[in-house]
C-alpha cells in the first residue's frame, strides 16, 4: 500500500511540473512579501556573431527577466522557445538586436512565441531591420505562451 501511495504521489509531482499561470511573486494573500525583487531572477545571453543564411536559436527560459543580444545580425536569425515549463506567468523576455551593414530579419518562430501580427513587410513575426541600426523586442508570458508587449526598431 506505501508503495502504490508513493508512486501516486510522484506521478502527481511530476504532473504538477508544468509551466505556472501565476507569478513569480505569488498570488494573493501572499503577493507583495518581497517587493525589493530579490527573489527574482535575471538571465543576459550573448547569441555571438551571425553566420551566413537563416542560423535557428532555441531558447529554454528559466529566468524572470532573460536579456538576449544578437551581436552582430549579419543576415537572419529565427528565435524559437523550445519549452515553458519554466516559465511563470509575467516572465519577460527581451531581445536587443544589433544590426550590422547587412543585417536583414530577426524571425521569431514555433508554438510558444506569439509575436504581433504587424509585419514592417512580408511575414508576419518577422522583424525587418534597417541597416546598420539596433532593435528591441520585449515578449511577456501569459502562462502558456510569450506574448509580443513591445517592438522598437530604430529607422533613422
Amino acid at each position: 500500500m506505501k508503495n502504490i501511495l508513493f508512486v501516486i504521489a510522484v506521478l502527481f509531482s511530476i504532473a504538477i511540473s508544468a509551466q505556472s499561470t501565476t507569478p513569480r511573486t505569488g498570488v494573493a494573500p501572499y503577493t507583495n512579501l518581497d517587493n525589493t525583487g530579490r527573489a527574482l531572477n535575471y538571465h543576459f545571453v550573448v547569441l555571438g556573431q551571425d553566420a551566413a543564411g537563416l542560423d535557428t536559436v532555441k531558447l529554454y527560459p528559466k529566468a524572470y527577466k532573460a536579456i538576449i543580444e544578437v551581436d552582430s545580425l549579419l543576415d537572419s536569425v529565427a528565435v524559437n522557445v523550445v519549452v515553458n515549463t519554466s516559465s511563470y506567468n509575467g516572465d519577460i523576455l527581451e531581445f536587443h538586436v544589433n544590426n550590422t551593414s547587412t543585417g536583414k530579419a530577426l524571425k521569431f518562430a514555433g508554438a510558444y512565441l506569439k509575436p504581433s501580427a504587424l509585419a514592417t513587410v512580408g511575414v508576419p513575426g518577422t522583424l525587418y531591420l534597417t541597416a546598420s541600426k539596433p532593435a528591441i523586442i520585449v515578449f511577456t508570458f501569459n502562462g502558456s505562451v510569450w506574448v509580443e508587449t513591445s517592438r522598437v526598431a530604430a529607422t533613422l
